[in-house]
């Protein structure tokens, strides 16, 4: 169960930097080899277009496939597994790359065609994978053996660098657009009216990055050492010059006492007594 959240959290992390920092935006054309396909079987995923779905966070993805991985496949359709993968593989969208002898650059020649546009990868092949980084702005995925799940590779050096200078950074503008292009496309094949260009766009705009604050140091007043208190009396007793008169419990915010305070009751003969030695204390008369 670890296993799986961490993945999820990582896959997560991968697909926001694409989108903030290379524009990955939906619809998404997935092209899935060989390999990748053997693994979805062996994984028991016999419908690789929802998991994508639920990995990418868009309904709108679309499985591809190409004539030289059918035909890898079919020469290795010997087991139940193989012939699954190969059915599975028919029937994905065929994308139209030429002069290619394998499965690498097939890959490859199809990113340059797409500009890196919204492509995905899937592969378990190190050879593929590798000839497909140096897109940055393309992710790469594959599955685990071990969890059955989808995981997108974490960004390259490159990617990252890119995303942080901004080399290939895209507006958000510009994203906004590529996004209500979709809108319209979908609002006329249903027939419906499309609004003009110039307006407003249809879709709420991509938050921008925010900007973490600095952890800041203790407050300085609170570490300022205790005030020592001044007594009239050396003996340690009495009075202390910064005293202050302790409130009362149902004292409001304004720091109006709500109770009756004592110099509105009535002084009794004793407590006046009283009162005129605690004053002859504080200004230093010595009662006999």
């Amino acid at each position: 169960m670890k296993a799986r959240v961490k993945h999820r959290k990582e896959s997560g992390k991968a697909i926001h930097h694409y989108v903030m920092c290379h524009g990955f935006h939906p619809p998404y054309r997935v092209l899935i080899d060989d390999s990748c396909l053997r693994a979805c079987v062996m994984s028991g995923i016999h419908n690789p277009k929802e998991r994508f779905v639920a990995l990418l966070g868009h309904g709108h993805v679309t499985p591809c496939t190409h004539d030289i991985i059918l035909e890898s496949l079919r020469k290795a359709a010997t087991s139940a597994a193989d012939q699954e993968a190969l059915k599975m593989a028919q029937q994905f969208l065929y994308v139209a790359v030429k002069n290619v002898t394998t499965v690498a650059d097939c890959c490859r020649e199809w990113c340059r065609q797409r500009n890196g546009s919204s492509v995905v990868i899937a592969t378990q092949d190190p050879v593929v994978r590798a000839a497909v980084r140096q897109f940055p702005e393309v992710p790469t995925v594959r599955v685990d053996r071990r969890t059955g799940h989808l995981i997108v590779d974490p960004p390259t050096r490159q990617s990252a660098f890119e995303g942080h200078t901004g080399a290939r950074h895209v507006q958000v503008r510009e994203v906004q657009m590529q996004r209500d292009r979709v809108v319209v496309d979908q609002l006329r094949s249903k027939g419906l009216a499309a609004p003009q260009e110039g307006t407003e766009s249809l879709l709420p705009k991509a938050p921008h990055p925010t900007k973490r604050r600095p952890i800041q140091g203790p407050n300085s007043l609170s570490c300022k050492p205790k005030k020592v208190k001044l007594l009239l009396d050396g003996s340690g007793g009495g009075l202390s010059w910064n005293e202050k008169r302790p409130r009362d419990r149902e004292e409001n915010k304004e720091g109006k006492s709500m109770a009756p305070s004592s110099s509105d009751l009535p002084i009794t003969p004793v407590e006046e007594v009283s009162a005129i030695k605690r004053r002859k204390v504080r200004r230093g008369v010595k009662h006999h």
